[in-house]
């Protein structure tokens, strides 16, 4: 910024300011867009096995029809959570450009200071959220739309798991539901390392 012309500077940072702020409403529109597709695939393919249910006398038409239902579900719930994942990524980017942005606004009139917000001291990811009023912490995660996504897709696989179990041996209920209960575990666990992985390796690219 030395030797540049203000009047020649603002009107650049200023409009880039508001693209990133477009961004940011942009990924947020597509990440509730998404999980609310999602949201409501289940509900209807919920609703649709109860229908097939009372068809089928929930015989072995019914638990293939569930397995097909419950996959497809899943294979969603996957690129949902993906999907969320990177648009996420892509708003604390943006945020963090924004934050830039305004620390170059206070350089230049330092009488804002009175009247604005203050930005963050650096760029780092927490100290960003925690001027926004977030708290951050690792369970912070599961907040987050990609995280909600991973705890429904994570029940979707458990129910599937533990109800192919109990279809090869009725008799043994406990296993079926130990079963759901591990993979459930299982998967949220790992939804959450993927999320923790691509959100700090993310955090290292910003420039």
């Amino acid at each position: 910024m030395r030797g540049a012309d203000l009047s020649t500077v603002l009107p650049i940072i200023t409009t880039e300011h508001f693209n990133l702020q477009t961004v940011r409403s942009s990924t947020t529109s597509e990440a509730v867009g998404r999980a609310g597709m999602f949201l409501a695939t289940v509900s209807t393919a919920l609703v649709a096995l109860s229908f097939a249910g009372q068809v089928t006398d929930f015989g072995g038409s019914f638990a293939v029809f569930g397995a097909v239902t419950f996959l497809s579900l899943f294979f969603l719930g996957v690129v949902t959570f993906d999907r969320t994942l990177q648009v996420s990524i892509e708003d604390i980017q943006a945020a963090q450009r924004m934050n830039r942005l305004r620390r170059l606004y206070f350089e230049v009139a330092p009488g804002l200071a009175e009247y604005l917000a203050p930005p963050a001291d650096s760029d780092d990811v927490a100290e960003v959220l925690r001027s926004g009023g977030m708290r951050v912490a690792r369970g912070q995660m599961l907040l987050t739309v990609a995280g909600m996504v991973s705890v429904v897709n994570s029940v979707i696989l458990g129910v599937l798991v533990g109800t192919l179990v109990a279809r090869m041996d009725s008799d043994l209920m406990w296993a079926a539901v130990v079963s759901g209960a591990l993979v459930f575990v299982a998967s949220v666990t790992a939804h959450q390392r993927i999320q923790h992985v691509r959100r700090s390796r993310s955090e290292r690219l910003v420039p």
